[in-house]
C-alpha cells in the first residue's frame, strides 16, 4: 500500500509553485507537467519488467493477426 505523509503546507507551496512553472500544453491543447518530486525521496522500484511483458504480448498478439494489426497502425 502507497501513502503520502503531509508535509505541510510550506511543502505544498512549493509543489503548487514546480506545477504552475512546469505545466504547459500540447499543440492539441492537452496539459503535460511532469511527475511531482518529493525531496529527499529515492526511486526503489518500477513496472518495467511488467510493461516489458505486456508489450511483447500485444505484439505477438498483432504478429498474429495482420489484419489487426494494419487497425491497430
Amino acid at each position: 500500500m502507497l501513502s503520502a505523509k503531509d508535509r505541510g503546507e510550506d511543502d505544498q507551496l512549493v509543489a503548487y509553485r514546480e506545477f504552475r512553472e512546469n505545466v504547459r500544453r500540447d499543440k492539441n491543447g492537452r496539459y503535460e507537467v511532469g511527475v511531482p518530486r518529493i525531496p529527499g525521496s529515492t526511486l526503489t522500484s518500477t513496472n518495467k519488467g511488467a510493461s516489458r511483458k505486456r508489450l511483447d504480448n500485444v505484439e505477438r498478439k498483432l504478429k498474429s493477426d495482420p489484419k489487426l494489426e494494419r487497425k491497430y497502425c
